[in-house]
């Protein structure tokens, strides 16, 4: 919902009347009251200490599921699926919630420098299946070489908001199949070239940011042999001058800033409409569908 207004925070006031009508009721709807846990916002930026409703969420998520539900939870937080993580905190509060939510599948989180590592905290999660990192500091202390697995982890979206080591160099993620890789403040080429050494032979997703397209396009279906759907900027990132075949593989490309208006035959952009022209013919030979989100004119 960031920067964007109309989408709605979810109104859970249904589901809890549901809960409060009678025990039967209260068995369905609780597990779904707390299966989407996004309030856990604990500052409103990284130099904030200011915390939000977190400790009374806490307080609610640490507590014994009543018996008469009959679950196999023993806490709230038992029931909880999807899992939004603010800006900071002191650390036992975050440890404290991801031990009891261990049937966490899907996290959002913001990591800053300090003393608590999310690399061997997120770990702890068997069922994580994707995670959406914001990252200002790394993941796993400089020198921490322990391997750590994420079994199900298939999606992750990482945003690398500082120049230091990643720390990710150690993780195992054998079922990786969707990658968002953004580096905000200065492209690290050599970290990006790593990790999709390390992790693209599994991918068919991959949102390539424009600042990697030269060194990692030239690899591209070597780094990533299964890829099928590749979401770029804009039709630019492919050098019109000198157009090779990336990928034989990709039946879908989708660009984020690509206005209509550049396309349009008076006054659009002839080396964007090239591009365009030689994506099917020369650069992804299988292509079978172009996808742009059409937004207003400016």
């Amino acid at each position: 919902r960031h920067g964007n207004p109309s989408i709605r925070k979810l109104d859970t006031r249904p589901t809890l009347c549901v809960a409060l009508t009678c025990r039967t009721f209260a068995k369905l709807a609780l597990p779904l009251l707390f299966h989407l846990t996004e309030m856990l916002t604990f500052a409103l930026s990284p130099t904030s200490t200011t915390l939000s409703t977190a400790p009374k969420i806490m307080s609610t998520l640490t507590s014994p599921v009543p018996t008469f539900l009959s679950s196999d939870a023993r806490l709230y937080g038992y029931f909880v699926r999807f899992l939004s993580l603010g800006y900071l905190s002191p650390v036992s509060h975050f440890k404290q919630v991801i031990s009891c939510c261990p049937n966490v599948t899907h996290i959002v989180c913001t990591i800053v420098p300090g003393p608590l590592k999310w690399g061997p905290l997120l770990a702890q999660l068997p069922r994580l299946v994707a995670l959406r990192i914001n990252a200002y500091d790394s993941l796993c202390a400089d020198d921490d070489s322990s391997a750590l697995t994420f079994p199900r982890v298939e999606i992750l979206f990482l945003l690398i908001q500082q120049g230091s080591a990643w720390g990710i160099n150690s993780w195992n993620l054998p079922k990786l199949r969707r990658l968002s890789l953004l580096c905000v403040r200065s492209p690290d080429l050599t970290g990006s070239v790593e990790f999709l050494q390390r992790y693209g032979k599994t991918l068919d997703y991959f949102y390539l940011e424009a600042g990697l397209s030269p060194l990692v396009l030239a690899e591209l279906e070597s780094f990533c042999p299964r890829l099928n759907h590749l979401k770029v900027i804009h039709p630019l990132l492919f050098a019109p001058n000198d157009p090779k075949s990336i990928h034989r593989g990709i039946t879908i490309i989708e660009f984020l800033d690509l206005r209509r208006e550049e396309l349009e035959v008076s006054t659009g952009n002839p080396p964007i409409r090239r591009v365009l022209e030689n994506l099917h013919l020369i650069l992804f030979p299988c292509l079978k569908q172009i996808r742009c989100p059409w937004g207003p004119r400016t």
